[in-house]
């Protein structure tokens, strides 16, 4: 209420009245829980606090809808990109194409899912699977990097080290990134 601060209005949720009509659909999305909640806000320029009432809905994405829309493709795209360590040192070029497009193909990818949503101020769990999406992408990618680079000179013994040691530890650390993306809250 604009008019009657808290002196003469406070709000309280009462859970037997409070939910939301089973017939609200949020097309692939499921209406998860909800939080009626009362705050204080002060206004310090009409030196006085009213009583807000809150109501949160959380939602979420089924587990099937989730897997096939979010977490496949970006998966796909990420084994695509990995692939490219198997290539050796002598194919840096062919590795840095392939590298680039699954970055980009990423990037493209976390565009179109987080515009599904409405914005928010904080990272979802697609953000974070992204982002360790990303950190195995730019690794791979600054791998071969430092291979083209080694090419030039004769550091072929060094290349071949980058080589084995990038094909077997990014992709582990960005599995073991990602089992702390989702089981880490």
């Amino acid at each position: 209420d604009k008019n009657q601060s808290i002196g003469e209005l406070v709000y309280f949720p009462d859970p037997s009245l409070n939910g939301v009509d089973p017939d609200v659909i949020v097309a692939g999305w499921r209406l998860d829980r909800w939080d009626p909640t009362v705050v204080e806000h002060v206004y310090p320029q009409f030196d006085a606090t009213y009583s807000r009432f809150k109501f949160d809905v959380e939602i979420e994405r089924g587990i099937l809808s989730s897997l096939f829309k979010a977490i496949l493709p970006a998966l796909v795209i990420v084994i695509s990109g990995f692939l490219a360590l198997l290539l050796g040192p002598d194919k840096a070029l062919q590795r840095l194409g392939i590298n680039t497009s699954a970055l980009i193909g990423a990037i493209m990818f976390h565009v179109n899912l987080t515009s599904q949503l409405p914005p928010v101020g904080y990272l979802t769990l697609a953000d974070k699977y992204m982002i360790m999406n990303y950190v195995g992408l730019v690794s791979t990618l600054a791998a071969t990097v430092a291979l083209l680079a080694m090419s030039t000179g004769n550091r072929t013994q060094t290349a071949a080290r980058l080589h084995r040691y990038s094909a077997r530890y990014i992709p582990l650390a960005w599995a073991v990134g990602q089992v702390a993306v989702f089981t880490v809250r």
